[in-house]
């Protein structure tokens, strides 16, 4: 769990939420979390990881 938030925070540049009340951070952090899902799925599907 850890590497998701550093690779989040990195290579997304992500460091912090531009929305306020618990709802709506919420909601920003499931968008970011998605993106970052996606990214790994696109890079595992085409092989483009650092390690292939």
């Amino acid at each position: 769990m850890e590497t998701a938030f550093g690779d989040i925070k990195r290579n997304l540049g992500f460091t912090r939420f531009t929305l306020r009340g618990l709802e709506k951070v919420e909601l920003e952090w499931r968008l970011v979390a998605t993106g970052h899902n996606i990214r790994k799925m696109f890079l595992a599907r085409t092989g483009a990881e650092a390690g292939a």
